[in-house]
């Protein structure tokens, strides 16, 4: 079984990441960010207006407009990213129901739920800002604090 974000997820989190990175005082445009990462133009802009919704950017008008993080890097979890643009984590992958052993079910649905909640608590402790750090100081980080 592979665990995949959306789409729409992954350019979320390649849009704040890039926003993030920029260090500028100014806003990045949409047109920008589409094309560093090879992005469809308008799926990114409306990849830009929900996180701005969810209060992750805010959007600046007129011919030097775009977007800007509305809080430092560190401040924002992927999870809320996810979550901008997918709604809600699952808590669970459930098993379907009538096979027979419904305790067998019932115990599955049980531990699913626990993986997802602990996939959630993961996603909630990692940011935008451990994405520019090497994958290697993140992990060593998360496994010193028995994270990971």
């Amino acid at each position: 079984m592979n665990l995949l974000l959306s789409t729409s997820a992954g350019y979320a989190i390649h849009a704040l990441h890039y926003i993030a990175t920029c260090n500028s005082h100014t806003p990045v445009m949409t047109r920008e960010i589409a094309d560093r990462y090879g992005l469809p133009y308008d799926s990114s802009l409306k990849i830009l207006r929900q996180l701005s919704k969810a209060g992750l950017v805010r959007p600046h008008r007129g011919c030097q407009g775009g977007f800007s993080l509305t809080r430092p890097p560190e401040e924002i979890s992927l999870l809320s990213v996810v979550e901008a643009v997918d709604g809600p984590v699952v808590h669970g992958l459930g098993m379907p129901g009538g096979t027979g052993d419904e305790a067998l079910c019932s115990r599955t649905d049980e531990l699913f739920q626990e993986a997802a909640l602990e996939l959630k608590r993961k996603l909630e402790k990692l940011t935008i800002a451990d994405l520019s750090s090497s994958r290697e100081t993140v992990y060593t980080a998360a496994i010193k604090q028995n994270d990971l």
